[in-house]
This record gives structure tokens, sequence and C-alpha cells, in this order.
């Protein structure tokens, strides 16, 4: 079966497309992409725009692998995806106090039961933990003794105009999405470490638009959040502060950034000027005084989020940032002045690729919508999947399955 993750972006459409081999690894067969149109902060603005950009991208992950997608896993994460957590308590009603699967379900349905607006749908409901006569820290506790069970879970919401045209979108193109998914969790499954989920990390998505956060501690998800801030803004001040069209504003944005190098010997760059025929030379350093900034703004954003959490003091895997404006260059080592914390570009590795594709920061989402996919197969013949992915697929089928049958 092939499957395939969809990340409708603000800047780039990109899909991973990819199947599990006999031996239960993933390969990724294809790869597409196309410039994004129609799409603003993460949400469709124009259905038709989108439309096209979304078949030109599934067209070429098509062509590229040399089958049809089967199945397709969409990325959710504009501006107005809002997450929190909820707490539900029931008594157990299990034959002598056995906690059984339905006393689990009725403490999960009590959690999320807080009331969501009418024009909102939840994405994901998550659990967290479960709390058992007081006793916490419990992740299963069906079979177990006890006279009252708590559930907290962390529920991902959607404005319902922005989930049902994005399908809209797809429905276009004669495709459906199977499973819509928060795009800062994709970006997680594709890029963290076992022991960074274990000691706690925060994973920063920065797209062209908007900044996905999700933070991870003890295997737990503690927090998402989704910024209204992006890379794009970088390239913007580029574009204004070098008077220079916004694709070499971008080029350069990617090529030197924050590094200050043009790679050559020449301590100058050569940028064409708005409307002007002939070239002119900057210093290097132009750009880090534009560009650093902007960073720090939205870094400094990215801080007071995760601190909401009570989390940054204890994330001793540190920052993970990823997205296609992780490739921003220079960005690692200006991060880590500012946030005093570890920190790494996440980029998917470790998978089978077509020959002569590479996959940088920029495909994470894409690449961790597929690996959800196929994590959920290796569920179903039941093997063991990741802690933190494991707590999304059985909710979120339960959410897609509900979705459908309106």
């Amino acid at each position: 079966m092939i499957l395939a993750g969809l990340d409708v972006g603000s800047h780039r459409v990109s899909v991973a497309a990819g199947r599990v081999n006999g031996g239960g690894g993933l390969e990724i067969l294809g790869l597409g992409s196309a410039p994004s149109r129609g799409v603003r902060g993460g949400a469709i603005v124009h259905l038709d725009a989108a439309a096209e950009s979304i078949e030109a991208a599934l067209h070429e992950a098509e062509t590229s692998c040399g089958f049809p997608l089967e199945r397709i896993a969409v990325g959710i994460g504009d501006d107005t995806v809002r997450s929190f957590n909820g707490r539900g308590v029931v008594p157990v009603m299990g034959k002598e106090q056995e906690v059984t699967s339905t006393d689990r379900r009725r403490a999960l349905q009590a959690a999320q039961a807080l009331g969501i607006p009418s024009d909102r749908e939840i994405i994901h409901m998550i659990p967290l933990e479960f709390v058992l006569d007081g006793q916490p820290g419990i992740q299963e506790p069906e079979g177990m003794w006890g006279v009252q069970l708590e559930a907290e879970v962390h529920i991902v919401s959607g404005l319902r105009s922005v989930v049902r045209n994005l399908q809209k979108a797809l429905d276009r193109v004669n495709a459906r999405a199977d499973r819509f998914i928060f795009t800062p969790l994709a970006a997680a499954r594709a890029v963290l470490h076992p022991d960074e989920e274990r000691w706690g990390v925060a994973v920063v998505d920065l797209g062209a638009q908007t900044t996905g956060i999700a933070v991870v501690q003890d295997n737990i998800l503690r927090d998402t959040a989704i910024l209204g801030v992006g890379s794009e803004q970088v390239t913007h001040d580029l574009a204004i502060g070098l008077r220079t069209p916004l694709v070499e504003a971008e080029e350069m944005k990617r090529r030197i950034g924050l590094s200050g190098d043009n790679g050559h010997r020449s301590e100058s760059l050569e940028v064409t000027g708005v409307g002007e025929e002939a070239r002119r030379s900057v210093a290097p350093s132009l750009l880090t005084s534009i560009i650093g900034p902007r960073i720090e703004e939205i870094l400094g954003l990215v801080v007071r989020q995760i601190q909401r959490s009570a989390a940054m003091p204890r994330l001793q895997g540190g920052i993970v940032l990823t997205g296609g404006g992780a490739e921003l260059a220079g960005l690692c080592r200006h991060a880590q002045r500012i946030l005093q914390s570890p920190v790494r570009i996440g980029r998917p590795s470790g998978f089978s690729v077509p020959a002569g594709a590479g996959l940088d920061a920029s495909w994470s989402c894409a690449v961790g919508l597929l690996q959800e996919l196929a994590s959920e197969r290796e569920d179903d013949a039941g093997r063991r999947k990741p802690p933190l992915l494991l707590r999304v697929a059985r909710p979120l089928k339960d959410f897609v399955k509900a979705r459908l049958a309106l």
C-alpha cells in the first residue's frame, strides 16, 4: 500500500510518498512539491488556487514513486488551532472494581466534556496520564484495581471551517484525507530521538507564516501551540532592508543568513535593487543586522510559550529547530546564544530515499505525516510504536470516523 504525507504550507506544498517494506522499515519512494498558492497562515483562502498547488505536488509525488497514492495523512497547523489540557473523573464500574476499557473511555470522554465551541472541532484528544485513587503517572490503567479513575488529556482543536475547506480543496483533485494530524506533532515524529523525548525537548517547526511548538518530556506530550509568525517575515525584512526582490532576499537568507559568510573571499555581496538593472555591493554583516532582531523576536515568543507550560527549565534535551525556516544559515549558533540551551537542527534521517533526493528540515512535516500512517499499519500488525505518537493514534482514528460520518 502506498502512503503519503501532505503538508499544505504557506510557502510550499510538500508530499512524501512511501510504503512499509517486508522488514517493517519505511521506504520513501517519491517526493513532490509545488509553490503554495491560495494558502495564508496555514489555512485555505482561495480554493481553486490551493487545489492546483495540491494537485501539482501530489502528481509529482505519484510520478516520482510510480504508483498511485492510496492513503493520505494531511497536516493542519494554521494559527487558529488551539490546545489545552482537560481532566475527567469517573467511578470505576468494572467487575470487582477492575478498570476496563469502558472505564478508560468514559474517563477520556469526561475529560473532553469541557465544551468545544460549535465553530471548532477536535483534531486530537491525546491521553497524557491516568490517576487511579490519587496515584498519578499511570499510562495504561486497564486491569488495575481502583475506585476512582481520572484522565488528563491534551486537546487540540481547529476551526471547523479551516478543516472543511482543506478537505474541499482535496475533493477538487479527487483526493481524500484519511487522517488530519497537527503539524508540530508530525514534525516531532520525524526528527526526535527517543532519548530526547525522555529527557525533555521542545520541537520548534519554523514555517513560512506560522511556527509550531511541541513540548515532550518523560515520553509524554506536555504542550503544543501555533504562533502566527514565521520565517517569511525575515525574507520581507531583508527585501525591504536591501531594497531587493523577494526571490533574491529568500536565496540570500538561506545561503548566507546569520553566518555573515558569502562563501567567497570578497567582503561584499552583489544584490539587485528593485527596478534597477545594475547590481550594487552590500556588506554581509548588513544581513546579520537585519535578520538577527527578527529571529530574536520569534525565538522570544517561542520561549514565552514554552515557559507557560513551566517546562523550559526541565528541557534537558534542549530545542530542536525544524521546518523550512530552520535552514537559515547560522541559525543554530545564533539560537544557542539567545536561548542559552542546547539547540540542533532537526532533519528527517535514516530513510531509504529516491536517488538524487535529499531531505532537509523543510520535509520534516511531510515525512512525519507519512511515518504516522506507516506506524498505524505497524500497530495493526502488532508491532510496538514510539511512545509519543502511540498516544495520538487511537483517539484520532475515532475523530476521523466521526468526521467522515458528518
